[in-house]
């Protein structure tokens, strides 16, 4: 066993919002089904008949807050706190489907495997786990065992892709944890220890829409406390391969996903003591990235996420002007600051291109 102590965390994350824009862009609550992607997934058999009635899933509010757009100073940017999904308001859910799954898994031969145990206390271990999620106000004296992190690690998420969103919606509050970060990166450290950041990324990819999802968001909330943080900046290109796959996916929740763990790692890297040669590839890479979203992008919220991010990369290094991919972002940002009907995006638009 790793030696482990509770995980004090960095001023800079306390908040899940935009504090030095003060815009409520990033909701606190978030009213998950788990997917606003059509499958309601823990809605009721009724409710979910009377969303198809409806023709589609209930629509996340995601509006800004109307600041005004003529004061002279820019506020939005650059960007210094971190954007986490953290609504906890879905626990009995998680739990619930969790143990639908299980049983539907050993009514079959072929996945009885993939069961929870309850003889060894694996139903019960999964209890405990979600409460300490739960009970935020205790996070500083809750703790997860050596036990709890491997079960987590290498039974939930081995379960089959078409089963897996409940569990990487777990994971997703997970790593929120301040214990479990600090434990899980102390593992990480051991020679051969399982990579759960990997896990994550392959099982979201290879999953239906509601994985892919769940997948970012969980990304998102890898930057919350340092341990996890360091762990997901040293692998750099692997989280950029899987932010340029799904920032311009059909499914807007994905896309605004992928654009959160882009401008957390964005505000990560600006603050970072990384090597130059290590920064100017990324940065660029980052920008590349965020011009090709804004060229398409239609949704407010991801739209802004985007420009924040460009913004305080732009803030960082102004040599990324003269870099590969600016002038197409010129031009998106120049549209935006022109024709955006939402403030702060207009707003943001027009600061950036004076920028450029």
């Amino acid at each position: 066993t790793s030696s482990r102590s509770n995980n004090s965390n960095n001023n800079n994350n306390n908040n899940n919002s935009n504090s030095n824009n003060n815009n409520n862009n990033a909701p606190k609550r978030d009213p998950f089904n788990p997917f606003i992607a059509g499958s309601g997934a823990y809605l009721s058999e009724a409710a979910r008949q009377e969303m198809a009635a409806r023709g589609g899933a209930p629509v996340q509010s995601s509006s800004t807050s109307s600041s005004s757009s003529s004061a002279p100073q820019n506020k939005y940017y650059p960007q210094r706190t971190m954007l986490f999904f953290e609504d906890t308001s879905k626990i009995d859910e998680i739990l619930k489907k969790i143990n639908e799954f299980s049983s539907a898994l050993a009514s079959d031969q072929a996945t009885k495997a993939f069961a929870l145990n309850d003889d060894i206390g694996e139903v019960q271990m999964l209890t405990d786990m979600l409460n300490k999620v739960r009970d935020v106000g205790r996070y500083h004296s809750t703790q997860y065992s050596d036990a709890q992190e491997r079960f987590f690690s290498t039974r939930l998420m081995s379960w089959p892709a078409d089963r897996l969103f409940p569990i990487l919606d777990m994971a997703r509050l997970l790593v929120l944890h301040p214990d479990f970060a600090q434990h899980h990166g102390e593992l990480l450290r051991l020679p051969g220890r399982y990579n759960l950041l990997q896990s994550i990324m392959n099982s979201g990819a290879a999953g239906p829409a509601p994985n892919q999802m769940l997948m970012l968001r969980t990304m998102a909330n890898w930057f919350k406390h340092d341990t996890l943080r360091r762990h997901v900046l040293a692998n750099s290109d692997q989280v950029l391969d899987c932010v340029e796959k799904y920032v311009q996916s059909d499914n807007k929740m994905i896309r605004q996903a992928a654009v959160t763990v882009l401008l957390n790692f964005t505000v990560g890297v600006t603050n970072a003591n990384y090597a130059p040669p290590t920064q100017s590839g990324q940065w660029g890479r980052v920008l590349r990235i965020a011009s090709r979203m804004l060229a398409t992008e239609t949704e407010s919220v991801a739209q802004l996420r985007g420009l924040i991010a460009a913004g305080t990369l732009l803030s960082s290094d102004r040599s990324l002007r003269s870099s590969e991919g600016v002038s197409t972002l010129k031009d998106s940002v120049a549209k935006l600051a022109s024709g955006s009907q939402d403030a702060d995006v207009k707003a943001c638009a027009g600061f950036l291109l004076a920028d450029l």
